[in-house]
C-alpha cells in the first residue's frame, strides 16, 4: 500500500488504498527475486487481493513452500522461475505465534519455558525465521 486512511494500526482498517507499483520496481531492478511480507499474513492478503490477476499469470511468481506462504497465496505453484513470495512472522510483541506458547514444543526446539511466558522473549524465534526466509 502506498498510501490510504486508517484509523489505529489494524490492516483490516484500511480504506482508501492506492497500490505501489510493485511491477514497475521488479521491472526497474529485474535482480528482485524475492519479496518478503514482513508485517505477516496481513500485508500478504493485501498485496494478493491487489495484484489478483498478476498472481495467475504463469511464471511471475512462485510461493515459498511453507504454511504461511500457503495460506496468503494457495494457488501460486512453489516452482519455477518467477519472483518468490514469502511471508515472515509479525514483528509486533503482539503477535504471537501460536506454537511458541507451548512449553513442550519449547524444551524440544532447545528453548527454556521462557518463551512461553514472556512474549517479549519470542524476538530472537522471530529474528531466526526472518533470516531463515529471507537471507536462504
Amino acid at each position: 500500500v502506498a498510501s490510504s486512511q486508517r484509523k489505529g494500526s489494524l490492516d483490516s482498517a484500511i480504506q482508501d488504498a492506492e497500490y505501489a507499483d510493485v511491477r514497475g520496481l521488479l521491472r526497474t531492478y529485474p535482480s528482485i527475486r524475492r519479496i518478503c511480507f514482513a508485517t505477516g499474513g496481513g500485508s500478504a492478503k493485501i498485496f494478493a487481493k491487489a495484484h489478483a490477476a498478476w498472481l495467475k499469470e504463469p511464471g511471475a511468481f512462485r510461493r515459498r513452500d511453507d504454511a504461511l506462504a500457503k495460506a496468503a497465496f494457495p494457488k501460486v505453484p512453489t516452482t519455477g522461475e518467477g519472483v518468490e513470495l514469502c511471508i515472515l512472522l509479525s514483528a509486533s510483541p503482539a503477535s504471537n505465534p501460536r506454537e511458541t506458547w507451548s512449553a513442550a514444543k519449547q524444551r524440544q526446539k532447545g528453548h527454556s519455558d521462557q518463551w512461553a511466558a514472556r512474549p517479549a522473549a519470542l524476538y530472537p524465534f522471530k529474528r531466526r525465521q526472518w533470516f531463515d526466509v529471507c537471507f536462504a
